[in-house]
């Protein structure tokens, strides 16, 4: 008798270890995902000519002295993000606005037409409209969007506009109450359903030359921003990214695995401590600056300018509840010298040289006398 008390005694504690464990498994089960980042690359696709960064880093041979790096290129770009995807779980491209304008001259010649394709073939999924976005007015930046093209034709023969989505929650046309952009964007990344929101700077009026936004208002970050979190939330998001077109200055370096980011100063600070504490990761950009921190418990990463560094963030999110119980980044340098460049890529490189060969030797214009830059 004493034998079978034993045994019920135990099968008892087995059932009830198996019970509590399956329960525990469903309150604290969790996922990945991982959400890659571009920001201010300002249509540099050439790797050199000029090279879109030099990075300064460490001289393993030599603690005290340090080497110049190349970074940046859209072929090395897309080299970098094609091995980070085979290395990570579900994941999802981002920019954070300045995407294109203000670019060099084989992109510039081009209108920047290439380097939308070039955003396409990279599967950006969406971005914050950018200040130099509007550089060229309202009219030229939708033309650009929707892939318009004058009887003539693009001039980039392969340019058929923007697969992604351009957001911009606190852009509005005068008079009008409806944003002239989309204000977010929902996308399944790993069954998990992301809700983006996107916003550019208010300073926009102040940035942009001529008459390039003279119709268009640009409402407070925070305000706009915040009145579309209970928005998504009804539609079941398992997180809320924030793309904004707003950064901050930091002297410190691209990675700090503390996220204190001592000395961090600029507009993003007091636009982050205004933001609905549902938004775990704020995607900045504007002052070319690479930097992962967190702001009143929200994480703020930037990963400076011109393909320089792809930003890689990690969301784990609570399955059951639905929310984000931890959130790491780190900035990724595109070193010219360590990934190999997309084949792909590069022939969407060699296509805008070629085009734009002719164009480059064009004669402009004669000076009588040497030209001088005086310093201030």
């Amino acid at each position: 008798m004493s034998q079978f008390r034993f045994l019920s005694s135990l099968i008892c504690v087995v059932l009830l270890t198996a019970c509590s464990t399956t329960d525990l498994t469903k309150q604290t089960s969790t996922t990945e995902i991982t959400i890659f980042s571009i920001n201010d690359f300002h249509g540099n696709l050439q790797s050199d000519k000029p090279v879109p960064y030099l990075a300064s880093t460490a001289d393993p041979h030599d603690t005290e002295k340090h080497l110049t790096t190349p970074a940046g290129g859209y072929a090395y770009l897309a080299g970098l993000l094609k091995e980070r995807r085979k290395l990570v779980g579900a994941s999802i491209l981002v920019g954070g606005g300045d995407l294109i304008g203000a670019s060099p001259m084989g992109s510039a010649l081009l209108k920047d037409e290439p380097v939308i394709e070039a955003l396409n073939q990279l599967d950006l999924q969406v971005t914050a409209v950018g200040n130099h976005e509007f550089d060229k007015g309202t009219a030229e930046l939708q033309r650009k969007i929707h892939g318009q093209c004058p009887p003539a034709g693009c001039v980039f023969p392969d340019f058929h506009g923007a697969k992604f989505t351009y957001l911009g929650a606190n852009v509005f046309e005068k008079g009008d109450k409806n944003p002239w952009l989309p204000p977010y964007a929902i996308r399944d990344v790993g069954g998990m359903k992301i809700g983006f929101i996107g916003a550019v700077t208010t300073d926009v009026p102040n940035l942009v030359a001529g008459d390039a936004v003279k119709k268009m208002s640009f409402e407070d970050e925070a305000t706009a921003i915040n009145r579309y979190v209970p928005e998504l939330q009804k539609q079941g998001v398992a997180a809320i990214v924030l793309l904004i077109h707003e950064g901050a200055t930091y002297k410190g370096a691209a990675n700090d695995p503390t996220y204190r980011c001592k000395g961090l100063q600029g507009p993003i600070i007091d636009i982050v401590k205004k933001l609905d504490k549902a938004i775990s990761l704020v995607i900045s950009a504007h002052t070319h600056q690479a930097y992962t921190c967190k702001i009143d418990g929200h994480l703020v990463v930037q990963g400076k300018s011109y393909g320089a560094y792809l930003t890689e963030s990690t969301l784990t999110i609570d399955t059951r509840m639905h929310t984000v119980v931890k959130a790491e980044a780190k900035n990724i340098l595109v070193d010219q010298q360590k990934v190999n460049a997309d084949p792909t890529a590069q022939k969407l490189v060699r296509q805008v040289e070629q085009q734009t060969n002719k164009m480059r030797q064009q004669f402009v214009a004669m000076v009588d006398a040497p030209l001088k830059v005086e310093s201030e």
